[in-house]
């Protein structure tokens, strides 16, 4: 990979506020041995058709909400203190009876302290995504957790570490993963882990976990969602995201 050239970003905004993103390109995440990948991006452009995402490279006006796409790394278009989100649809769609997937990113926060605005997650959909669906929220600040629905259909959640140690101190792009596992009859709730990569072991550390929890109707995670709140002090940036897929096992 080549590294990402030192760029100061400047966009209008409604309150008149700026976006500065300085970044350093990094290496996709690694992944672990004997998975196949579904699905990679690393924002060079829009490729993948990612939406809502109202600027990229430099073209499209900023919108409240709205993603941008810039020096190849997903992030908001506006430094509004609000939510933002964009989502993509995964094809051929991965399904849990082939086996565990994983969704691996690559983020960078503006504030390598970490505050609790700085928040960060992605999620997986079914394709009734009012039912299904597993979500990882990692907070810099606070405890993270996952997010999901129990067998009655009601919103559940499990909290795991913070992150604040991870970005402490470095706004260079961090490796995490998250795992959704069948379980072993393939019927009853899925399991869904957390992690990040050590930079010294290269191995994936967990920040904990939801097991035998999360109840899904099919198990095919079609839509992919990335979800970011602007910082008081700065933004989160996708750098990369990958899905795969490990073989069940036997």
């Amino acid at each position: 990979m080549t590294m990402k050239t030192t760029r100061l970003l400047l966009f209008p905004t409604l309150l008149a506020l700026t976006l500065c993103t300085p970044s350093v390109r990094a290496n996709m995440p690694t992944i672990s041995s004997g998975e196949k990948v579904l699905f990679s991006d690393d924002f060079p452009d829009n490729r993948n058709f990612w939406s809502p995402v109202a600027v990229i490279n430099k073209t499209g006006s900023p919108a409240t909400g709205n993603g941008t796409i810039i020096n190849s790394e997903w992030g908001p278009s506006i430094a509004d203190l609000k939510s933002v989100s964009s989502s993509v649809t995964i094809k051929p769609v991965p399904n849990l009876k082939n086996g565990p997937i994983s969704v691996y990113m690559m983020v960078r926060v503006d504030d390598g302290e970490g505050i609790d605005n700085n928040r960060f997650g992605l999620s997986l959909h079914e394709p009734d995504d009012l039912r299904g669906f597993i979500q990882l929220m990692t907070r810099p600040a606070n405890k993270g957790f996952l997010e999901y629905r129990d067998e009655n259909g009601a919103g559940a959640s499990t909290s795991i570490d913070s992150a604040s140690e991870i970005f402490r101190s470095t706004s260079s792009p961090r490796a995490f993963k998250f795992t959704v596992t069948p379980s072993a009859d393939g019927k009853g709730p899925a399991s869904a882990e957390a992690f990040y990569e050590d930079t010294k072991t290269k191995k994936y550390v967990s920040l904990g976990s939801a097991k035998n929890a999360v109840w899904l109707k099919s198990g095919e995670l079609p839509k992919l969602t990335l979800w970011v709140r602007n910082g008081d002090n700065g933004a989160v940036w996708f750098d990369a995201v990958i899905v795969t897929q490990a073989p069940p096992k036997r």
